[in-house]
């Protein structure tokens, strides 16, 4: 036998799926396919945006590291600049 409440909350269960698949349905269908075009290109650019942000924040704190370890190499005379006298003129 089927127990009151288990049936109760499957059919909230089916009657939530089905205005959720209702709500999506005419919104699609309220939409042309030049508007679909333009959200998807927008979520396309919105993505594209974050993702450039991510690799360029991440170049970025790599250049850091970077300049403080040349830095840091620099004050401990591990490493020395060149001047222009000691560089060789190769072009005649």
């Amino acid at each position: 036998m089927v127990n009151k409440e288990d049936f109760a909350d499957k059919a909230a269960q089916a009657g939530n799926a089905i205005q959720y698949s209702g709500a999506t349905g005419s919104i699609i269908a309220g939409l042309a396919l030049s508007e679909i075009g333009v959200i998807i290109g927008m979520i396309i650019a919105i993505c594209g945006f974050f993702i450039n942000w991510y690799y360029k924040h991440k170049s970025y704190m790599l250049l850091v590291k970077r300049t403080f370890a040349e830095t840091n190499a620099l004050k401990s005379g591990k490493i020395t600049v060149l001047e222009e006298s000691d560089i060789e003129d190769t072009n005649g």
